[in-house]
């Protein structure tokens, strides 16, 4: 692939996923930005500082961040996605409250996984202010782990906290999941779109 090519198409799913984010997530109006390391490898990632901030029941209560970096497929042909983070803090200690983090190259942990900082009241607090009605009930908490392809993505991480944390939610935001569900690669395929 040409770097032009590259940077293309690095540009059009960094496109995506800011069209992602604004058409779920209330009160993000932030685009992702394109750190080109060379012409295989790139990094995309929310604008800015490294979170943004979001509502809950219309109090700024939570911030996510996300993270992807990609490179050029085997053949040569389109984008893979090498490493993602995408992490849900609370405003109130300004620590991580749930992480989904996948690396193609992780030996010490699954390659794609959930990471739940609940040791501390953060999460309950979040919990609480989105009015679910046992906000101290963690077993209640329902994680998505990617539908068919059973390898979350962001489309997972986005409605986990929308719909159980209580992030303020676009309308018909469940449009825009499953549009950017359509999209994504499936499992025998490393492709990025």
């Amino acid at each position: 692939m040409l770097a032009g090519e590259f940077a293309n198409q690095v540009k059009g799913f960094a496109d995506e996923i800011s069209d992602l984010i604004r058409a779920t997530v209330k009160g993000i109006s932030r685009d992702v930005e394109v750190t080109l390391a060379d012409h295989e490898r790139a990094t995309i990632a929310l604008v800015g500082t490294p979170r943004a901030r979001c509502l809950v029941a219309g109090r700024a209560a939570a911030e996510i961040s996300v993270l992807i970096g990609c490179r050029v497929d085997s053949e040569g042909r389109y984008l893979a996605v090498t490493n993602s983070g995408f992490a849900l803090y609370a405003t109130l200690d300004r620590t991580p409250i749930v992480r989904l983090e996948y690396a193609d190259t992780m030996r010490s942990a699954p390659s794609c996984h959930w990471q739940i900082h609940a040791e501390r009241g953060a999460l309950s607090h979040l919990l609480t202010l989105s009015r679910r009605q046992k906000p101290h009930m963690l077993s209640g908490l329902h994680f998505p782990v990617g539908g068919a392809r059973f390898r979350p993505g962001l489309e997972d991480f986005l409605q986990f906290a929308i719909e159980e944390c209580g992030l303020d939610a676009v309308d018909e935001y469940e449009t825009a999941l499953a549009a950017g569900r359509e999209m994504a690669p499936t499992p025998s395929s490393d492709r990025c779109s």
